[in-house]
């Protein structure tokens, strides 16, 4: 251990505890339970088994208790939150280092409702509301790299909101949404000159048509093909917010004017099988549309955002996802995967994700391209995924492959390897069996990271053991 220093944050007793539970007192009155712990930020980074697990940026521990009525459902909530980022780049004593800077929520109260109806009126009722009680150890001060945070302080929020959903003609459908957010702050620990309200309305409007049509592929099979052209439109009113306090993303939710034209295709089989059984598979999903912004009299257009996922015949699996710049004529985003599966569960799977390095920013943006109708939770989930991250800093692109073969029913040997493109070098690479009985299981990997600045090479041996349905519950480790 003598090589690692304070630097990497490694404690010298490590340990993780994870739980989940659940607790149902009836059925609209129950209890959860999620629990993450580890003992220093590069617990997962040397012992988690999976890629997510050691690239995570953060644990989150939580429980919640609910209530649900005929139209209204009411949750109380406790959430901790511990940074797993190095932060290589700041000072020794930079409250970064330490956690004291990581948002925590409790308690949390929400309150909703599930639209219901107007007597004789086409118009529907619904409520998203929230309590919130922040604290972090410090609060942050405002300099040329960090936003404002503010230490503690207590958050409620009230949003109203009207549907209208019309049926124009038999295939022509209109659905508008108004919205109206009030937010409340009240013992903020660093309220000198703070305001302690804001108001915003917002309105999302979703026209939409769909062309279905059926074909007969043979005498057991039919393909039913879609096509579902849509026009969304976005509006949120500007509003003061310089003066509020800042705890998370919805302290700034920025003004909105858009308009946005999508398609979707989509082609899906249905088999009829012997027995009267049925097999339905999504053959091809395409999604792809652009935003203009109403109120930018230079470059309006959004990128141009593509969804893609096919499987054409059962053994191959695609799916991608693009960001296009009509001005730059360049990708901000590409991701793809192709994963070869048969039916003794063989596999190849390639994954390629790039994403563009902006040169002019050194500081992530809090907002997403749909930041607005996303953080108010008033919009049309739908139009999400119309649109992707709008704001790229971090430069990225890498090439995963996977592999695994079946020895047999209870035995199979994996293969992982990541190498990033743009630095010419490999990242990690993994490789072992995994013997899976009926109830339990144990794996046994090697994990080689390369040297890297500040780091020799290492080679690790794992032994997991875990408990299916369970998860894992001890592993071992041993390397070099």
């Amino acid at each position: 251990r003598e090589k690692y220093s304070e630097y990497f944050d490694r404690d010298k007793d490590r340990w993780n505890i994870v739980y989940e539970g659940k607790k149902e007192f009836d059925p609209t009155f129950f209890a959860r339970a999620k629990v993450d712990f580890v003992s220093d930020r590069q617990f997962y980074h040397d012992y988690g088994s999976e890629t997510y697990r050691r690239s995570a940026e953060k644990t989150q521990s939580s429980a919640f208790l609910t209530k649900h009525w005929e139209f209204f459902n009411l949750t109380g909530k406790v959430e901790y939150n511990y940074d797993l980022l190095e932060h290589h780049e700041l000072p020794p004593d930079d409250p970064l280092k330490d956690n004291k800077l990581t948002l925590q929520r409790y308690p949390q109260v929400l309150l909703t409702s599930i639209p219901y109806s107007f007597p004789h009126l086409p118009l529907y009722f619904y409520l998203d509301s929230a309590y919130n009680h922040f604290y972090r150890e410090k609060g942050q001060k405002e300099d040329s790299t960090h936003f404002l945070f503010t230490r503690e302080g207590d958050r409620l929020e009230v949003g109203p909101h009207l549907l209208l959903p019309l049926s124009l003609s038999e295939n022509l459908f209109f659905l508008t949404d108004f919205g109206f957010r009030q937010t409340s702050y009240f013992n903020a620990s660093d309220d000198e000159g703070l305001d302690d309200s804001r108001g915003l309305f917002h309105l999302a409007s979703h026209l939409s048509t769909k062309f279905m049509k059926i074909y007969e592929i043979g005498s057991r099979t039919k393909l039913r093909h879609t096509i579902e052209p849509e026009v969304i439109y976005t509006y949120i009113e500007s509003g003061s917010q310089n003066d509020l306090p800042r705890y998370d993303e919805l302290d700034r939710i920025p003004e909105e004017n858009r308009i946005a034209l999508a398609f979707t295709n989509r082609f899906i089989t249905k088999s009829y099988l012997p027995g009267g059984l049925t097999s339905t598979r999504e053959f091809l999903f395409l999604r792809f549309g652009q935003y203009y912004d109403l109120d930018l009299s230079r470059d309006p257009f959004s990128d141009f955002f593509l969804e893609l996922r096919t499987q054409p015949i059962s053994w191959l699996y695609l799916k991608s996802n693009v960001a296009y710049d009509v001005y730059d004529s360049e990708f901000d985003l590409l991701n793809g995967k192709i994963r070869f599966e048969n039916p003794r569960k063989d596999y190849l799977e390639l994954e390629y994700r790039y994403t563009k390095s902006d040169k002019f920013s050194t500081t992530p943006s809090p907002y997403s391209y749909l930041a607005g109708i996303e953080l108010l939770r008033g919009g049309m989930g739908k139009i999400d995924s119309l649109a992707g991250v709008q704001y790229l800093t971090q430069g990225l692109e890498e090439v995963d492959a996977r592999v695994r073969l079946v020895l047999t029913q209870s035995t199979s040997l994996f293969l992982q390897n990541r190498r990033n493109l743009s630095e010419q070098k490999t990242l990690e690479t993994i490789f072992g069996v995994d013997y899976h009985p009926q109830c339990w299981g144990t794996i046994l990997s090697c994990r080689i990271l390369p040297e890297t600045e500040g780091r020799d090479r290492e080679t690790r041996i794992m032994f997991d053991f875990y408990l299916k349905g369970v998860g894992k519950v001890g592993k071992f480790r041993t390397g070099d």
